[in-house]
């Protein structure tokens, strides 16, 4: 079905069904492949609020699609929540206020369960000021990072299960092969930028 190709000094090269896949693709392509068999999945549980445009939406969407392919499931519920996500805007100041609230909200939550990860990502944390608000004001905050690299999540989850983790890339591109959760069966976001 695939093939793992390693050459020293290079990246590892993925064919699928004779199509060269980005390396990236390899964590969720193996991780796909076992949680289809159910030997990975962690009971954890995720909810993700999002704020702003059809792109918030769409990334919420693959943010979604990364998180199930670890093994988490979705909630509609803080309190089953493991992990809490805030996929942000920041054209207007209004939305920034209320995450802002809500995030200070969740203080009791994150006392009474300290497990629990809290994050913001998203246009937001692209802007330095942010990022240092976040850094300055919401200790109960375990986890930023923004549009540039959400392809990361994997890798910075388990970083945030150390301590606290403010990454934002300031450029990147947009992976398009990242698994989505689509909520709807007859329409899908999709990106138009590079």
């Amino acid at each position: 079905l695939f093939q793992i190709m390693v050459e020293p000094g290079f990246k590892p090269t993925i064919t699928l069904r004779d199509k060269s896949v980005p390396s990236f693709c390899l964590f969720f392509l193996v991780r796909g492949i076992i949680a289809t068999r159910g030997e990975t999945m962690n009971g954890k549980k995720y909810l993700i609020f999002t704020y702003g445009c059809q792109m918030n939406a769409r990334d919420s969407e693959t943010i979604a699609g990364i998180l199930n392919s670890l093994g988490y499931s979705a909630t509609e519920r803080e309190e089953e929540a493991d992990l809490i996500l805030f996929n942000t805007c920041s054209v207007r100041e209004n939305p920034e206020r209320k995450i802002y609230g809500k995030v200070t909200e969740l203080r009791m939550l994150k006392e009474e369960k300290p497990e629990l990860l809290i994050g913001i990502c998203g246009c937001m944390p692209q802007q330095e000021i942010e990022q240092e608000r976040i850094r300055e004001k919401h200790p109960e905050v375990d986890l930023v990072f923004g549009t540039h690299n959400i392809s990361r999540l994997p890798q910075l989850l388990e970083q945030a299960q150390d301590g606290r983790i403010l990454e934002v890339w300031t450029e990147g591109r947009t992976e398009e092969s990242l698994p989505a959760q689509r909520e709807d069966d007859l329409k899908a976001f999709v990106n138009i930028m590079y």
